[in-house]
């Protein structure tokens, strides 16, 4: 148990009939581990429904919607969307706290942790793993050899998919930037806050490279045109947005989709915005948490493919269909742009503030870069960069 400061037990008592607490019963509460996010989060053990009360307190002058607000508002959109999210209890905005369903401690990264993935069959691997090339999704998927939990793995993947397509696909109810507080992502914020966030944590502090970011910035403003969709250098604050654009979580990964029972549900969608709709395939498919085989990225990059443009999501076409190509060079560039996200906040996270269970990811991020610039060919830098980084030591 932990002390409760007297806001919170404030707000723990008015709300304890919701959590079906007996009269006269205190609210102890349990800290639950977090993962990146500054946000604590309590377990309400002696409730009688499971309730947790995340704390998150903001500064009075901030501007609105604010944080919290953001993730109600992205919540009620998610579930208008028929998207698992956790029920909404109650709130106090002022002082930071929201009640809301516990959705337990199993994760989709658990599972691939301990079923692993489906193998390739012999026949259709040549006896050789995929090259990196063959990641992007064209074509048809590859049998594979399925034990039960392996077997498992995969359809929660393919659940995650058509989640995935439910939060993009056009409907009466349009995302709108104005219920959050995140900024736009457009050509500058890739470069400011996933390219040179990549570059100072991880190749400046913690590998402790003298590399200027200006050596590779225009191949990073490449890829970031080319992953937005962009035919020129445009794209700044003031640009209009690109019309392929939809809801993007902007983490959707194996460590933010709980499993329930036969289901999941996703969390931690208070960064959502308007953005293309590659990027949270790309999270999902290039997720250095889990290592995903190449034959399964394959498979699934094919399933989103098909179903995505069955669904109408903007700009994702047809496997069958001829602008396949460009739209595999798209998701590759939002790869290159998420990865090195997922390595500035690796870096950050497990070196410079030495918090567990994320330095030890450096090697498989810098992998999959390394692999996905090589699909590319279009960022001999850049590549070279990743590939005398992977060869480092990365003590976890």
């Amino acid at each position: 148990m932990t002390a409760i400061e007297p806001e919170l037990l404030a707000f723990l008592e008015k709300t304890a009939a919701l959590m079906h607490l007996p009269e006269g019963t205190p609210a102890g509460l349990v800290l639950l581990a977090g993962d990146g996010s500054t946000r604590r989060i309590y377990r309400v053990p002696r409730a009688g429904l499971p309730v947790v009360v995340v704390v998150n307190p903001l500064p009075p002058a901030r501007t609105h919607p604010d944080e919290n607000e953001s993730f109600l508002a992205v919540a009620a959109f998610l579930e208008r969307r028929g998207v698992r999210v956790p029920r909404f209890y109650a709130a106090d905005l002022e002082h930071g706290y929201l009640l809301l369903e516990d959705l337990g401690d199993r994760r989709l990264y658990d599972c691939v942790r301990e079923a692993g993935w489906p193998q390739e069959s012999r026949a259709d691997a040549g006896g050789a793993e995929p090259d990196s090339s063959r990641d992007a999704g064209d074509g048809a998927a590859p049998s594979s050899t399925r034990p039960a939990g392996a077997a498992a793995t995969l359809r929660f993947y393919e659940h995650a998919i058509r989640m995935l397509i439910a939060m993009q696909a056009p409907g009466q109810t349009a995302f709108r930037s104005e219920w959050v507080f995140n900024p736009p992502y457009t050509q500058d914020f890739v470069i400011e806050m996933e390219a040179a966030y990549f570059h100072e944590e991880l190749v400046g502090r913690l590998a402790g490279s003298a590399l200027a970011f200006g050596e590779i910035e225009p191949e990073c403003r490449f890829l970031a045109q080319k992953a937005l969709g962009l035919a020129d250098a445009g794209g700044g604050p003031g640009a209009p947005t690109p019309a392929h654009y939809c809801f993007m979580h902007r983490d959707f990964q194996s460590r933010n989709l709980m499993i329930l029972d036969a289901t999941l549900a996703v969390i931690d969608f208070q960064g959502g915005r308007l953005g293309p709709p590659e990027y949270d395939l790309a999270a999902l498919l290039y997720d250095p948490y889990v290592a995903m085989p190449a034959h399964v990225r394959l498979a699934l990059a094919a399933l989103y493919q098909r179903e995505a443009s069955a669904a109408g999501v903007r700009g994702i076409p047809h496997p069958d269909e001829a602008a396949t190509g460009t739209w595999r060079e798209r998701f590759l560039a939002n790869a290159a742009n998420r990865l090195m996200q997922a390595l500035g906040a690796y870096a950050k996270l497990g070196g410079r503030l030495g918090r567990p269970g994320f330095r030890e990811h450096i090697p498989q991020a810098l992998q999959d870069l390394e692999g996905v610039l090589a699909a590319l060919d279009c960022c001999p830098r850049l590549h070279a960069l990743t590939g005398n980084l992977r060869k480092r030591a990365w003590p976890s």
